[in-house]
Order: C-alpha cells, then structure tokens, then sequence
C-alpha cells in the first residue's frame, strides 16, 4: 500500500489500579529523633482500568516524509479518542520501590516520600506495533494517624 505522512500527536493514556506488597525497612536517626528514613520495596499486580488513544493536532498530508510533498492543500484534523483496550492485556505485574522520611509525633507521623514502579509484561496483545512497558514516577505527601483500642495493645495505623 501506499505510505502517507502528517504532523499530529499521539498519547496513549492508560489508567490501572494496583495492589502492591511492600516491605518496608525503617531507621531512626538516632533514638531521641522524631525524624525516621525508610525504603520500601516489592511486586506488585495491577488491573487496567481504562485505556484511551488520543490523538490531536492539524496537518497536511505529504507523499514523503519530510513533508515537501503535500497531496492537500487544506490540513485535516487529527482530533479524535479512541477506546483500545482490546488490544491490551489488561492484567499486569512488576516491582515498586519507594523511599520517604517520617516525622512522628503523639499517636502520627508526616511523611515524604518518592517512588517508581515498572512493569515486567508487555501491554498489547500483539508486537506489530512494537513491544511496551508501564512505569512511573510518583511523589507524596501524607499524614498517618494511629487508632488504639481500650486495652492499648493494638494499633491500627491508617
């Protein structure tokens, strides 16, 4: 067939739920510190929740790839959204790992903290297209509070 060219852009916007097991390794500065370092590190699985192609943008079409070629002489739109998750697997595995510093005091603790996770399998079902992976960067700032019970030997840390 016939190869044709335009300039527009492309993303594939893909959203998952993920359930991580992490272990987490804690260390205090020194033993009258507030301040607490941790790392934390395991696999996870997550589920593909919506999957969309989208696509915007104006161009002429050309004959050639350097675009010196036009076949129009009026650009067409590019714009449009696509539903491709039939062409995804939709369950996925891979690691996370994150590293914070806490503040604690009383019964909570103020945390920073930054991490990534990767995903090990290739989203689409097919490698026509090429082979892709999931991955990101995150960071976060929390507050956690620590629930006791009546007879103060259980906490529950949210």
């Amino acid at each position: 067939g016939t190869i044709l060219y335009a300039n527009f852009k492309s993303a594939v916007k893909l959203s998952y739920i993920m359930l991580p097991v992490l272990a987490k390794f804690q260390w205090n500065f020194n033993s009258s510190s507030p301040f607490h370092f941790y790392v934390e590190g395991g696999p996870f699985v997550g589920q593909l929740l919506a999957s969309k192609l989208v696509t915007s943008g104006h161009s002429n079409v050309y004959a050639d790839p350097a675009g010196q070629q036009p076949l129009l002489q009026m650009p067409l739109s590019f714009d449009t959204t696509a539903n491709i998750e039939s062409q995804l697997h939709t369950t996925n595995f891979g690691a996370e790992a994150n590293a914070g510093l806490s503040y604690h005091w009383g019964h909570s603790d103020l945390f920073i903290e930054g991490g990534a996770n990767y995903g090990f399998l290739n989203i689409q079902q097919g490698t026509a297209n090429g082979r892709n992976t999931t991955g990101a960067v995150a960071a976060c700032l929390g507050y956690v509070f620590t629930f006791h019970n009546k007879d103060n030997r259980t906490k529950f840390r949210y």
